[in-house]
């Protein structure tokens, strides 16, 4: 009876069972894809990370410290390799405002956590807790330019390299961010990671 059930709907048996198991297999990989890969759990005990402060009452504005980013880090002055964003923006009134977008060294950084190649290509520095990336391992994915909570990602990219790069608290230099020793207003400041307020 139910032979001729499945005959009279114009499937045989087996016919039914191979199109049931497709149906359910395309189910599963659909809900895996859909929920994309699991995120990375956030760790306890990452080093902390000092951060560059920026006082907007004393900044005048320069972009100083955006070249000499640059010029440290890639020996060029081009603001496109800079480790800082530059930011302006033309007010209806005439008035410029600019101003530098700093990377906030994330107590739990979603970068680090984005990155497939998380401790190889993005890195915590052992000694001064820095969120870094290591651009001999960097593919250029992109994975953390995305994942930056800032609404501005504060990852920038090098387009003739194709690797990302961002602030590095200049941590292999003895006198510290080479942006903040420049800055001739003070406006720019390094807050060690012992005064971070939790």
């Amino acid at each position: 009876m139910a032979k001729e059930k499945e005959e009279s709907q114009g499937l045989s048996r087996r016919e039914f069972i191979a199109k049931a198991g497709v149906a359910v297999a395309t189910g599963v990989v659909g809900s895996v894809m859909a929920s994309g890969p699991k995120p990375v759990e956030a760790q306890e005990g990452l080093a902390q990370s000092g951060y560059i402060e920026w006082d907007a009452d004393r900044c005048v504005a320069c972009s100083r410290c955006l070249m000499a980013c640059a010029v440290y880090h890639e020996s060029a002055m081009a603001p496109q390799l800079s480790r800082i964003k530059w930011e302006e923006n033309d007010f209806l009134s005439g008035f410029r405002f600019r101003r530098p977008l700093l990377c906030k060294q994330c107590d739990q950084p979603e970068c680090y956590y984005a990155c497939p190649l998380r401790d190889k290509a993005l890195c915590i520095d052992s000694e001064t807790g820095a969120r870094y990336i290591n651009r001999a391992e960097c593919t250029g994915c992109g994975a953390c330019m995305r994942a930056c909570p800032l609404e501005v990602s504060r990852i920038n990219f090098d387009e003739e390299m194709g690797k990302a790069i961002k602030c590095d608290l200049c941590k292999d230099r003895k006198g510290g961010p080479v942006c903040v020793e420049v800055c001739l207003t003070h406006a720019l400041s390094l807050v060690p990671r012992e005064r971070r307020a939790g």
